[in-house]
């Protein structure tokens, strides 16, 4: 038993000064933030800032094929390697927008054609993907330009598919609408914004928002003044207003 004892504690002693010897990660393999001395290191030459992102890395990693399919279904090819350097923005707008976390309150990020709005939220998507898996790709609903109206028409004449739709637009943990107000408004469409608008905000669940409009131009684009009013105003208690204007 004694030979035993000695043998494990030899082999032990053998495996930290070896580990020790080994070249260890400076940032994080999950968040790539820079390591504090309370880091969690790996054989290997990973690291992570802590337990929480270790998890996460490795939930992401078992579920790659999930998690590519999700991220080819959202993102939008065409802005996914956008140079944010180069775009004519505030830089400090951008790092607001990219620095939005899933919490009650969305965003409505508003500014002219060639602001950069839809490339800053396609960036975001793809940090929300990688950094909250679990919590977002499971249970996210992004609609393109103009697609969200173009799901409720094509649900319309079908009650349950139109039913099933409107829970799920209702309950989805985030729900995306890039370039709002470019589409053709209806009465139905107006009714069911403000249900979805409705239902999201007294289950304190975010949404996200793009348009080139904002105040008296964006009620303009309603066919009744009278569904426009209680629309605007969730929008305005609810989400933050982020003006990008170019430089």
């Amino acid at each position: 038993m004694d030979n035993l004892d000695n043998a494990l504690q030899q082999a032990t002693k053998t495996t930290l000064k070896d580990f020790e010897d080994l070249p260890k990660a400076t940032h994080c393999n999950h968040c790539k933030k820079p390591l504090e001395a309370t880091a969690v290191h790996c054989i290997g030459g990973k690291g992570f800032c802590n337990h929480n992102c270790l998890e996460r890395a490795y939930y992401i990693s078992s579920n790659q094929r999930v998690f590519d399919e999700v991220y080819a279904s959202t993102i939008l090819s065409e802005y996914a390697d956008t140079d944010l350097s180069r775009m004519a923005v505030n830089k400090d707008k951008i790092d607001h927008v990219l620095a939005w976390r899933r919490n009650p309150k969305g965003f409505i990020l508003h500014g002219s054609t060639g602001a950069g709005k839809t490339r800053i939220l396609t960036l975001l998507l793809k940090k929300l993907i990688k950094e909250d898996f679990a919590g977002v790709a499971y249970s996210m609903k992004v609609f393109w330009s103009g697609k969200l109206s173009q799901a409720l028409a094509n649900s319309y004449g079908n009650k349950n598919g139109y039913a099933r739709l409107m829970e799920e637009l209702s309950s989805v943990k985030l729900l995306v609408i890039d370039d709002f107000g470019k589409e053709k408004f209806t009465e139905f469409y107006e009714s069911s914004l403000f249900n979805i608008v409705e239902a999201r905000t007294s289950n304190r669940l975010p949404t996200l928002w793009t348009t080139n409009f904002s105040g008296d131009k964006l009620k303009q684009r309603f066919t009744d003044g009278d569904n426009a009013e209680p629309f605007l105003r969730r929008l305005r208690e609810y989400h933050e207003a982020i003006n990008l204007k170019q430089l």
